[in-house]
């Protein structure tokens, strides 16, 4: 069972199809495709409640370890990774980013939950052409350098004779809890260390950064768009920098060569106070439902086939995503000599952080969102961000109190 739709889902359903009719030991696989995340887990539910959870789940780290920590409901992929007949070559071990692959194992590195299948991360969008035209010579390398240049081109619109884009120019705001996450990680916040019901959002660095975006909100250096995606207000110049998604780009890239091919563009990762910029990666992974000892194998050598490089470049490339493996990527090179700034983004793979490992995040994380769309909202002061915090900080452990 997997999330994936479109392009992504046609593109595992062609290796599916692949895979049975070529593997020497006459596995067959059936694909369930609910057709998105928040599908997927329902489904997953319902099959974990009659006994029938499928011998495959891809869905993100998290959600993985939410089901196992609910109950026993994965096998540890150790003792398959190292059979020496069936396992992963050292080769092909050492091939995997680690960090892609800490987010799939036990914290005290006894079990491996999964196998990680492909990662994103949550990126910034930036005009060099018009950042240029505003006097800035190069991207922003700190908060303060964002918040200068995002303002400047607030200023430009309220400058110009079109009086339709005044207001805009800065930010778009984005609730998305991985561009919060990493808002705070950027100020101080340690996601690897989130996890457990003791959560605490109310610290002096999250208040910092809660400060510095509403900052942003009140100066009109950050603003509520109307549209839902940002593409056009990028291309048309209603915005110098917007978050996005890796899986983002290619829409941008349409949209850019259409309505403003003239204007150069790239991504960042985030500025940060005293560290060097960052990003936080997440993502989906296999894993393989405990059953007898006969399915699992079988369960396993179809992941092992996918996990092969040239099957990891293909999803990556179809679903715009990073892959999980140097070897995969080596492969992707004439994907991204064509998309420069995938290319880009794909040079941060080896110092990007990994998302919350603790089945708690899958939850957490829409507390997080609920709170940031708060911070934005009209009626909210500064000085009301310690309370927001704490009333984050509060829900917490009513939101992760068992389901009934």
């Amino acid at each position: 069972m997997h999330p994936f739709y479109a392009d992504s889902a046609a593109a595992l359903a062609s290796l599916t199809d692949e895979f049975n009719q070529t593997n020497v030991w006459g596995l067959h696989v059936k694909l369930q495709a609910p057709g998105s995340a928040g599908l997927m887990n329902q489904a997953a539910a319902e099959a974990r409640q009659d006994g029938s959870l499928p011998q495959i789940l891809a869905a993100e780290s998290a959600q993985l370890a939410a089901w196992e920590a609910a109950q026993p409901t994965f096998a540890d992929l150790n003792d398959y990774m190292q059979d020496p007949n069936w396992g992963l070559t050292a080769e092909e071990r050492a091939s995997f980013f680690p960090n892609f692959w800490e987010a799939d194992s036990a914290a005290d590195g006894t079990r491996q939950l999964a196998l990680p299948a492909l990662r994103t991360t949550r990126l910034m969008v930036y005009n060099q052409t018009w950042a240029e035209e505003l006097g800035f010579a190069a991207p922003p390398a700190n908060e303060k350098e964002l918040e200068l240049q995002l303002c400047a081109a607030l200023q430009a619109n309220l400058a110009d004779a079109d009086r339709a884009n005044d207001g805009t120019g800065g930010w778009i705001v984005d609730n998305d809890p991985y561009t919060i996450l990493t808002f705070l990680a950027a100020f101080g916040e340690d996601p690897a260390q989130m996890g457990g019901r003791a959560y605490s959002f109310n610290t002096a660095s999250n208040r910092d950064a809660f400060a510095y975006l509403r900052g942003l909100f009140d100066r009109t250096c950050a603003w509520n768009s109307r549209q839902p995606e940002p593409q056009e207000y990028f291309s048309t110049r209603r915005t110098l920098l917007y978050t996005a998604s890796l899986q983002d780009l290619p829409r941008q890239e349409r949209i850019q060569t259409r309505l403003n091919p003239n204007d150069s563009w790239t991504v960042l990762p985030f500025p940060a106070v005293a560290a060097d910029p960052l990003v936080i990666a997440s993502g989906h992974s296999y894993a393989v439902s405990l059953a007898k000892p006969e399915e699992q194998l079988g369960a396993w050598l179809f992941i092992r086939w996918l996990s092969l490089p040239r099957h990891q470049a293909r999803l990556a490339q179809t679903a715009a995503a990073w892959p999980v493996s140097q070897a995969a990527l080596d492969l992707m090179q004439d994907y991204a000599a064509s998309h420069p700034q995938w290319a880009a983004a794909a040079q941060w793979i080896p110092q990007a952080r990994p998302a919350p490992r603790s089945g708690d995040w899958a939850r957490t994380q829409f507390v997080l969102q609920d709170a940031a769309w708060q911070l934005f909202q009209a009626n909210l002061t500064a000085e009301q961000i310690p309370d927001l915090l704490s009333q984050l900080d509060d829900t917490i452990p009513d939101v992760l109190q068992p389901t009934p």
